[in-house]
């Protein structure tokens, strides 16, 4: 369960969304026939669109002034991508046909676009209404303490385990080579013996 929950927010963080609606929306994508892995990449990608759209020169920029679909605030921040991407399936659903639509996910968001295509095909009231319907959704506090938990003990094993192995690892050559040493002086030892009984005889 804590590692589940540290990869839930790793890829939120990375998407640029809360934890809460990545889990929402991947319940929402699971039911409409998309795996987990397949709606993370396009979440990240329609993120980096959101951001390459802040250019007035970019492609996705025009793309979304086209459907009426703004990335930013009327004071001029950025909005939240959670935002702009439920505003971009709203919009959709002035789009006449399928093929359009997935025509501009795929401008927008390539590959990845065309396949959340079939999330709004009920429509984007119908997406929301089935996301909102998951359940098991961890909230974002839960998340976040089991992120910092986990990154507390990789700094640990980094810290602590680490060194330790190098140690161990050390302390391994020097044994070898103190039993190589042994090893060699016993084989002195027995080619002495010999050459004092050859002596003898």
């Amino acid at each position: 369960a804590l590692a589940t929950a540290d990869a839930i927010g790793k890829v939120a963080d990375s998407a640029g969304v809360s934890a809460e609606f990545l889990q929402k929306y991947q319940f929402a994508a699971q039911q409409s026939g998309l795996t987990t892995e397949e709606f993370n990449k396009g979440l990240q990608n329609f993120t980096k669109m959101v951001g390459q759209a802040q250019l007035r020169t970019s492609e996705a920029g025009r793309s979304l002034e086209k459907l009426g679909v703004q990335t930013k605030n009327a004071d001029g921040s950025i909005r939240d991508t959670e935002d702009v991407f439920v505003d971009l399936f709203s919009a959709l659903d002035n789009v006449g046909s399928q093929f359009q639509k997935n025509a501009i996910l795929a401008d927008l968001m390539g590959r990845a676009g065309v396949k959340l295509a079939v999330m709004g095909k009920d429509g984007a009231e119908a997406m929301k209404a089935l996301a909102e319907s998951a359940t098991g959704v961890i909230d974002d506090e839960t998340i976040d303490k089991a992120e910092r938990f986990n990154d507390t003990m990789n700094r640990l094993k980094r810290q602590v385990i680490e060194p330790l192995q190098t140690a161990f690892i050390s302390l391994a050559d020097s044994v070898l080579r103190t039993g190589e040493a042994m090893g060699l002086l016993e084989a002195v030892d027995a080619s002495l013996i010999m050459n004092k009984q050859d002596l003898k005889n």
